[in-house]
């Protein structure tokens, strides 16, 4: 957790939706969508950002993965949430080396998704 915050103070100073972020696993990163969607089963609203990565799937290890996904949920979610017209109940990083709308299948896409719920203005991994 402190590393999280460490490197949110890094990165809180890049202005919310800043194109071509570098992560600390090193790679770049663009937020392409930010999607509310009330889930069909439950009275949830979640919000769902689709972040491209383009490197991946060539040199991005899974572990870091979920470490950047957190960052990305603190730097770029939980702002959103604050200014969101409705109740967020939870949000979904969708991390993907290139796009793929939401719904769809790709097989030829390396894909990860992780949920987080808020904690005052903290995001918190939760398992799907």
């Amino acid at each position: 957790m402190k590393v999280i915050a460490t490197l949110l103070s890094v990165f809180l100073a890049a202005p919310v939706g800043a194109q071509g972020l570098l992560l600390p696993a090193g790679y770049q990163v663009d937020l392409i969508e930010v999607i509310i969607e009330p889930q069909p089963y439950s009275e949830e609203i979640w919000m769902i950002l689709q972040v491209v990565a383009p490197r991946l799937a060539q040199d991005v290890d899974p572990a870091a993965a979920q470490l950047d996904m957190e960052l990305l949920c603190n730097l770029w979610g939980a702002p959103r949430v604050a200014e969101a017209d409705t109740e967020i109940d939870q949000i979904v990083v969708h991390l993907m080396d290139h796009f793929v709308t939401r719904g769809e299948q790709n097989s030829a896409a390396t894909q990860y998704f992780a949920s987080f719920s808020l904690r005052g203005t903290t995001c918190i991994w939760e398992d799907f």
